[in-house]
């Protein structure tokens, strides 16, 4: 190129054209926004009927997301006596059984005063106390006992937030494995064996965050309607209670002479000479069995100066039915009361058992 005059542009290489296999050439390249166009139809009628088939046809209409299968709870429950079992406050206090609702109302109650689980108190600004409920349950009597209507009074501790009201979260709960193990030793080697319940075993755990609660319904304290329940102890259905009894009991027990399972920190026992000592909990549940009677006492002795606790034969634990026959040393685990619940929670009362299954 001379000097003074634009460089030529350089040469070039000629594109095809994916469809129509045409040169293009660059100078003449329209680089303007066109709407695509369908291709030409080539090969046999035969072959462009095919094409045709296999595109997909999308619809014009509005997506919808799918939306999840909703559960629809039922309003009101009942055991497998056929009692009626509430699902709320007003509910319990407007039932048949209103007046057994109500003395376990107030027992509960009493027990959430004499551990001075709260204390009333203004909400700080910028604070949200947690909701609260109370919920019932039906427990069946063995060897011939009433059966014992339970209120219990929970935190709704769902709204609590991580880093802020709790931190960790564990429950003492025994495995399968150790259960199965333990009745099998306790059934081979005639062990005596009793089952034990702490009651309101959340109470004893003393509480480290700074937690407040709206009032308990039925139980609003006059004139202090505003105010709101600071938690010194800790509640059942608040994230961190189960951790914090668990520390608590452990303690406990380890200064009973009995050391905890490196496998499951839910079990504790004791070898001393001929005598040994096994001791399962499951939260505020558990099973102590011993080669000595005297030393069971003794350790329920120990166990009730510290909690109030109720002990029974061993025959009914976390809802399974120990069913026991010492002469032959044999053990029976079942739940019946589970199995005749799921009957009639899903309506199969009239249906007839079937040996091969359709």
């Amino acid at each position: 190129a001379q000097e003074g005059h634009p460089r030529a542009p350089e040469p070039q290489p000629t594109t095809k054209n994916h469809h129509q296999g045409e040169a293009s050439d660059p100078e003449q390249t329209d680089y303007t926004a066109k709407p695509l166009q369908q291709p030409e139809a080539s090969g046999t009628p035969e072959e462009s009927q095919g094409e045709k088939e296999t595109q997909v046809r999308r619809s014009l209409r509005g997506r919808v997301p799918l939306r999840e299968w909703k559960a629809y709870p039922a309003k009101s429950r009942s055991c497998a006596s056929g009692l009626f079992i509430p699902d709320s406050y007003a509910a319990a206090i407007n039932c048949p059984e209103a007046t057994q609702w109500k003395a376990a109302i107030k027992e509960e109650y009493q027990s959430l005063m004499e551990n001075e689980t709260w204390s009333l108190v203004e909400c700080p600004r910028g604070r949200s106390p947690i909701k609260s409920r109370w919920t019932f349950d039906i427990k069946p009597g063995m060897n011939g006992e009433q059966r014992r209507f339970k209120a219990r009074f929970v935190a709704k501790g769902f709204r609590q937030r991580p880093g802020y009201d709790f931190y960790e979260t564990y429950a003492s709960v025994v495995t399968h494995d150790t259960l199965r193990m333990l009745t099998s030793i306790i059934a081979a080697e005639n062990l005596e064996a009793v089952q034990m319940d702490i009651k309101t075993a959340f109470l004893y755990g003393q509480l480290a965050e700074e937690i407040y609660m709206v009032q308990p319904e039925g139980f609003i304290a006059p004139g202090q309607e505003n105010k709101a329940c600071r938690l010194h102890k800790c509640l059942y259905g608040l994230k961190q209670a189960s951790r914090v009894w668990g520390e608590h009991f452990t303690d406990f027990i380890k200064q009973q002479g009995l050391n905890q399972s490196v496998a499951d920190p839910c079990l504790f026992s004791r070898t001393n000479g001929a005598e040994k000592t096994f001791l399962v909990i499951w939260v505020d549940d558990g099973i102590v069995a011993s080669t000595d009677k005297q030393v069971i006492d003794k350790f329920l002795v120990a166990l009730g100066g510290t909690f109030k606790i109720r002990a029974y034969p061993l025959e009914r634990f976390v809802g399974i039915t120990i069913t026991r026959d010492r002469k032959r040393r044999t053990i029976h685990l079942g739940q019946p009361d589970y199995i005749e619940h799921l009957v009639n929670k899903f309506q199969m009362t009239s249906c007839f058992p079937k040996s091969v299954p359709v």
